[in-house]
């Protein structure tokens, strides 16, 4: 009886010890610089891109003109309020790698890649 208890005791920690390591190499999800992705050259453009700030706040800039604003990340969405606005814009997302895949309000994927 003291063999089980001792192996669900080293089972239970090492369960523990995965879940606190994948914890760590964890990325910054949406936090950092976006530029918006040309499907047609397939090249990142530097002159229209958002940047996602570690708190919650961010700009996206459009040839040279740059909004502010304030976001909630919602894990697949992103909650956007623009300065000056006072209507939110709610958009779904996803990562993978270095590309972030945003959902207009119209409907078409959106891409941007990290900076």
């Amino acid at each position: 009886m003291r063999k089980v208890f001792k192996k669900l005791g080293v089972l239970a920690l090492s369960a523990f010890l995965i879940v606190i390591m994948t914890g760590c190499g964890k990325s910054e999800g949406i936090v950092g610089q976006w530029n918006y992705y040309d499907e047609t050259t397939k090249k990142a453009r530097t002159d229209i891109y958002y940047t996602f700030n570690k708190d919650n706040t961010g700009s996206y800039t459009f040839y040279g003109d740059t909004k502010k604003f304030t976001y909630e990340d919602k894990g697949n969405k992103v909650k956007i309020s623009y300065e000056n606005t006072t209507v939110p814009n709610e958009f779904d997302y996803s990562i993978k790698d270095d590309m972030l895949t945003i959902k207009d309000s119209f409907g078409s994927d959106v891409k941007y890649q990290r900076k």
